[in-house]
């Protein structure tokens, strides 16, 4: 079992805030051996955000590792091609392993090996590690057969899901999903900016844009704050959503209310159901809200009358992780599973 978590107590330059950990334990009838650990990766960040989450063996048997981008100051962040912006991590590979999607061999090597196949094996200076760049802080990665998926939690203004191909570059900080972004002034982007790197930076790769996205508000009306990345679902239970993504928003309105929210995209063309208002002048995967129903803590509008911070998968079905706080204080946690509604 591979497990990832922050952990302290450690000797740590000057500079970084604790490590996250990749660790491997034996697991026998079920249950993990903690005496088993061993340290695949260690990642020395600066700070406690941005710290990202979640790994998964893909088909190809290697491992992907998620890594947001660290967080802080800009100024304090290793400069990068783009000079508009103050440095960004996302858009540089070879100052560390962070703010993006690592491909790693853990049959091997000790304790795990390079996939020969990595974009930039053989690319002097640069990482061999990466799969591909350019994320702040992706929360919640899936596969559907050979598709990778991997939610980034935006910024300031909007949220994303991107379609994930070896060796791409996904644009942060040079874009806030599919628009500008302005690391001076984060709510008002500049009109234009670069589409692709420049010919020096690793041979010129363009910036790519999700196949979602949706703002934190339009046209006076809340959407979210933060996404959380979800699952193609394939179970048999809800029919109406066969071939769907399904993910979710950790909250609408985060300073207000609990009110994390549910949602489900479709490619454009894929069927009859109407886009977000946001969609409609846009070339995205067409998106709508799943209306919930009981049992359950559910809010007035149908959503989630809880703060949402993870979805997982268990053969077919999918599940939803919750909280009503954002501490770690007593029992506020509640699993639910996406199901068809009562007849």
């Amino acid at each position: 079992m591979f497990v990832r978590y922050s952990r302290y107590g450690r000797s740590l330059p000057e500079g970084m805030s604790h490590v996250e950990q990749l660790s491997e334990f034996v697991v026998t009838d079920s249950v993990a051996d903690p005496e088993s650990e061993t340290h695949v990766l260690t990642l020395e960040q600066p700070f406690i955000v941005h710290n990202s989450g979640n790994v998964l063996f893909g088909p190809d048997g290697y491992l992907y590792v998620t890594t947001g981008d660290g967080g802080g100051p800009y100024e304090e962040r290793p400069s990068d091609w783009y000079e508009e912006n103050v440095g960004g991590r996302g858009q540089n590979t070879t100052a560390d392993l962070l703010g993006g999607v690592l491909r790693i061999d853990v049959d091997g090597g000790d304790p795990y090996a390079v996939p020969p196949d990595n974009p930039l094996v053989g690319t002097e200076g640069h990482r061999d590690e990466y799969y591909a760049w350019g994320f702040r802080n992706p929360w919640g990665s899936s596969f559907d057969g050979e598709d990778l998926y991997v939610a980034d939690v935006g910024q300031v203004s909007y949220e994303s899901v991107n379609l994930v191909e070896k060796g791409g570059n996904y644009g942060w900080n040079v874009k806030e999903g599919t628009h500008c972004y302005d690391t001076e002034d984060g709510r008002n982007p500049p009109a234009e900016c670069p589409d692709a790197t420049p010919e020096t930076v690793r041979g010129g790769e363009p910036l790519r844009d999700p196949i979602v996205e949706y703002p934190h508000e339009y046209d006076g009306t809340r959407y979210g704050s933060a996404v959380v990345g979800g699952y193609v679902y394939r179970g048999d239970e809800v029919p109406a959503l066969d071939g769907t993504y399904v993910f979710a928003d950790w909250s609408k309105r985060p300073h207000e209310a609990t009110d994390g929210a549910l949602y489900a995209a479709t490619p454009p063309g894929a069927d009859d159901e109407p886009r977000h208002p946001y969609n409609e002048q846009r070339d995205l995967w067409q998106l709508r809200e799943l209306v919930v129903e009981g049992p359950g803590d559910v809010g007035e509008e149908g959503n989630l009358n809880r703060y949402v911070s993870s979805l997982g998968r268990v053969g077919g079905d999918i599940y939803v992780l919750t909280t009503d706080t954002t501490t770690v204080e007593g029992e506020t946690a509640a699993v639910y599973r996406i199901a068809a509604p009562d007849p």
